[in-house]
């Protein structure tokens, strides 16, 4: 990420202490105000210690390790490396700990915890592709979003919105981007077509009519989502 430091260099006021003056158009400048930290260098030391472990002794570090060792991780880490190892952990600890963090770092934490559940929801997969009456394969876009075919527009919305947020590329180590880039299109596909009435009836009529190929409201990644930040 770029750094987007806004504090005045010295060399910006002349030795008079004279005001700068603006082009025309251009925004005034604001002072006094502390310039941004730089994002922090990712590294994979953090999620190579806990590979190391067992998924019992994750568990524990999850649950006993201080905050800020924990923000460092988070921080520190690729949020798909991270959540790979949370996976392996049990789904009790990974509640605790995303609520433990997510005053502090709300955006990082909805990153984590959409990509994590929705990976979880994605282990006992439904048909991402289906067949219609005609013979002709079609994707099935409740499966790619995870959302119930009677889903409306507000939860297409906000699952389109955390799911290609948290499938972008900074959330990746860069030999997983192209992966994820392809998913993402796919999750906009699926999106663009779900989200205009008549191309979703059209689906609607296509798509097979039985409920099993659809998600369920008891599956909803995004509901688990929702309440981390409760």
């Amino acid at each position: 990420m770029k750094n987007l430091s806004n504090g005045l260099s010295r060399d910006m006021v002349n030795k008079k202490n004279t005001p700068t003056k603006l082009k025309a158009g251009s925004a005034p400048l604001k002072t006094g105000s502390a310039p941004r930290a730089a994002a922090p260098r990712k590294t994979t030391k953090h999620v190579d210690f806990l590979l190391g472990k067992t998924p019992l002794a994750m568990a524990d570090f999850f649950d006993d390790a201080p905050v800020d060792k924990l923000l460092a991780v988070l921080d520190q880490s690729y949020a798909s490396d991270l959540v790979n190892v949370l996976l392996d952990v049990k789904k009790s600890t990974v509640k605790n700990l995303l609520g433990r963090l997510y005053k502090t770092r709300k955006r990082r934490v909805m990153d984590v915890s959409t990509l994590y559940y929705y990976k979880d929801y994605l282990t006992n997969p439904l048909p991402l592709e289906l067949e219609t009456e005609g013979g002709i394969k079609m994707p099935n876009f409740y499966a790619i979003l995870g959302v119930p075919r009677d889903a409306k527009y507000e939860d297409l919305k906000e699952a389109h919105r955390l799911l290609a947020r948290a499938h972008g590329p900074e959330i990746f180590s860069p030999s997983m981007r192209k992966a994820s880039d392809e998913r993402r299109q796919e999750i906009n596909n699926a999106y663009n077509q779900l989200k205009n009435p008549q191309k979703r009836e059209k689906a609607d009529r296509l798509l097979p009519n039985m409920g099993y190929f659809y998600p369920r409201r008891d599956q909803s990644w995004l509901e688990a989502v929702r309440r981390i930040s409760m």
